[in-house]
């Protein structure tokens, strides 16, 4: 069978902007796409679920972009634009590894004492306000980059808003019992309560630390679309197999490493 290539010109933003430019800088950058006739735009979210944007005053900036590419969407015949959300980065449990630069496949998120610290065996889970442990998704950065390549193949009017790609989607405590069972020993694992979670987000005045602990308080909701995503790409892209969590753990920290 002949290979057709894929001429559809797509704009994949993978820009990080941690100042009020964000919007204004996606905006641009979409409005120069449609005068070079971009057919498929996707703006830089990489992150939560699309709900999370209404619940985090960091994302907010995200709504507006949204709106604008769903105005260009209308106003531009055949244009498509999605936005990709693989949840929480599943390299976060990289960090300290021995082989670390090839766990971390270039991911660098200053923020390294996130709720997992695999190297020190340590954990601290946000609690349901139910008193449970919160299921979360997690995604393989490269896996990321495979659901991101295979999207960009799919045919023309395939394109969704919501692009979600989960590599696992499990329990907090989960990932603690796969740290242990692969390194053979305990971890310490230190639980905070919703409304403990909640009170130290009002009372933190660092606006970076209060996004910390705003989404900390969001993976405690547990709800579907924020902290667990779901399976949109996975379903349209069959053909990309995720590596799961166990798998990752076991890669990086196994006792043969």
């Amino acid at each position: 069978m002949p290979f057709t290539m894929q001429t559809t010109q797509q704009v994949i933003c993978t820009l990080l902007i941690r100042d009020p430019t964000w919007t204004s800088t996606h905006l641009r950058l979409l409005t120069a796409s449609l005068r070079a006739n971009v057919q498929r735009f996707a703006p830089a979210e990489w992150g939560p679920g699309p709900l999370a944007a209404h619940n985090i005053p960091m994302f907010h900036p995200q709504l507006a972009v949204r709106d604008a590419c769903r105005l260009a969407r209308a106003q531009n015949a055949g244009f498509e634009f999605t936005c990709f959300h693989p949840g929480l980065f599943m390299n976060y449990l990289g960090y300290g590894s021995p082989n670390a630069q090839e766990a971390l496949a270039g991911f660098d998120d200053n923020w390294q004492d996130i709720w997992w610290r695999v190297d020190e065996m340590r954990a601290t889970i946000p609690l349901t306000r139910e008193g449970k442990e919160p299921r979360c998704t997690m995604t393989e950065i490269r896996d990321v980059g495979r659901f991101v390549a295979e999207a960009c193949l799919l045919a023309e009017g395939k394109w969704r808003e919501d692009f979600s790609m989960v590599g696992e989607t499990l329990g907090m405590d989960e990932v603690v019992r796969v740290v242990e069972r692969v390194r053979g020993r305990e971890m310490e694992v230190v639980y905070r309560g919703f409304d403990e979670v909640v009170e130290k987000k009002e009372r933190e005045l660092d606006a970076y630390r209060r996004f910390w602990w705003e989404l900390e308080e969001m993976m405690a909701r547990e709800r579907v679309g924020e902290g667990v995503v779901e399976p949109v790409l996975n379903a349209l892209c069959p053909d990309v197999r995720p590596m799961g969590v166990r798998k990752y753990v076991e890669k990086y920290w196994g006792q043969d490493v």
